[in-house]
């Protein structure tokens, strides 16, 4: 791996690449190559993203004004299908003068999990840090009811709305609700969960962009890239791992 980055340093000194230019071939060299040893036989593609209706079909997600999502990765963890990217989620607003501003709602990562389990009704965990503007869609929020489970300690955390509540508390069992609670605490409570038909969302607004690549003006340290590449893969492995989705 090491003399790759050593070749893309050298490449781009000599061609005086542009930051686009050296940004494809960072991820190229470092992200493909991390992604496939963890999951072999993935898919990656830095300009393409999980689709704003993929969000909307919760019923539950505000998709704003701006909506971009790239960095789409595809591949199966213990046998559990997944597709994962960035996400960012904006509104627009104008003044009088006409200047116009943007206030980030949503950027992180989402994630969507073939679970093999059809449900019956939509189903939402949102943590009390998840600051996306799902909450402000009261026209669609109110076709769920809010549902108050046994743990006063797991609603301290987060909130729960359902189309059924029996659902609800048969796939809520504690068990369930403690992994969730894990999740939340390495999460900071910025994390929701969205239960759609066969498929579980998980988004955690952290505000940070995965696969970043290093700045081109300095020194790449090959070792350091490839943890970096590895710590974000491992949100993708420590969500199935501790919500013990496999």
């Amino acid at each position: 791996m090491f003399p790759f980055a050593i070749i893309m340093v050298v490449f781009l000194l000599k061609n005086r690449k542009t930051f686009t230019e050296y940004q494809t071939l960072y991820k190229e060299l470092f992200v493909k190559t991390a992604l496939e040893e963890v999951f072999p036989g993935c898919s990656y593609d830095a300009n393409a993203g999980i689709e704003r209706d993929e969000l909307r079909k919760t019923g539950m997600v505000y998709t704003g004004d701006v909506y971009n999502s790239e960095d789409l990765v595809t591949g199966e963890y213990h046998g559990m299908r997944f597709r994962q990217a960035d996400v960012s989620i904006q509104d627009r607003d104008t003044d009088e003068d006409g200047h116009t501003t943007y206030e980030t709602l949503f950027m992180g990562r989402w994630a969507i999990f073939d679970i093999k389990k059809e449900f019956n009704f939509k189903l939402a965990v949102v943590g009390k840090g998840f600051a996306v503007a799902n909450m402000r869609n009261n026209d669609k929020i109110h076709k769920f009811k809010p549902v108050r489970l046994e743990s006063a300690e797991f609603h301290q955390r987060f909130k729960v709305y359902a189309q059924d509540g029996f659902e609800a508390f048969y796939l809520l069992d504690p068990a369930f609700m403690t992994r969730v609670e894990k999740l939340g605490e390495a999460c900071q409570n910025r994390v929701a969960l969205f239960f759609v038909g066969g498929e579980l969302h998980i988004a955690v607004n952290n505000f940070e962009n995965s696969f970043e690549a290093a700045s081109m003006h300095k020194e790449i340290d090959e070792k350091a890239e490839i943890e970096k590449v590895k710590k974000d893969i491992r949100l993708i492995t420590d969500i199935v791992d501790s919500l013990k989705l496999r």
